[in-house]
C-alpha cells in the first residue's frame, strides 16, 4: 500500500486498498466450552482491520491521500481479479513463503498476474523492510 500511495500523485490516481476474507459460519454446532470447531474468532472486524491498516501506512507516506477502503467476502485472488476489471494497476504484496509453500498453497500474487484484467506490479516481501 506503501508503494500505491506514493506512487498514485505521479499517475494522477486514487488508492484503493481491498480486503478479502472468508465469511465465517453463521451457525456454530454446539461443541464443548473453549472449543472452537472453526479456529479463533477474529480480534477485529475485517472493516476495522482495513482501516487499521491503511491509516498505519498512510502515517508513513506524507501527504499521502485519502484511501477508499473495500472489504469483500471471498478468495483474495478471485476478487482481486474482479476488482482488476475496473482498475489502471493493481498492486499486490507477497509474503514470500518460498517456492516449496508457494506451490504447494497457491499464491495471491501469482493468481492475479494470470488472472487481472489491467497491469500488475508485484512487491516483493523484502522491499517492504
Amino acid at each position: 500500500m506503501r508503494w500505491a500511495l506514493n506512487e498514485a500523485p505521479r499517475r494522477n490516481a486514487r488508492v484503493e486498498a481491498v480486503l478479502a476474507h472468508r465469511a465465517e459460519p453463521a451457525f456454530v454446532p454446539a461443541s464443548p466450552m473453549g472449543f472452537n470447531p472453526h479456529g479463533d474468532m477474529p480480534a477485529q472486524h475485517p472493516e476495522q482491520e482495513l482501516h487499521a491498516a491503511v491509516q498505519q501506512v498512510r502515517a508513513l507516506v506524507p501527504g499521502a491521500a485519502e484511501v477508499a477502503e473495500t472489504v469483500v467476502v471471498g478468495d483474495a485472488a478471485r476478487q482481486l481479479a474482479r476488482a482488476s476489471q475496473d482498475a489502471a494497476l493493481l498492486v499486490v504484496g507477497t509474503r514470500g513463503r518460498g517456492k516449496v509453500a508457494g506451490a504447494v498453497l497457491g499464491s495471491v500474487a501469482a493468481d492475479c498476474l494470470r488472472h487481472a484484467q489491467c497491469p500488475v506490479v508485484v512487491i516483493p516481501r523484502r522491499a517492504v523492510h
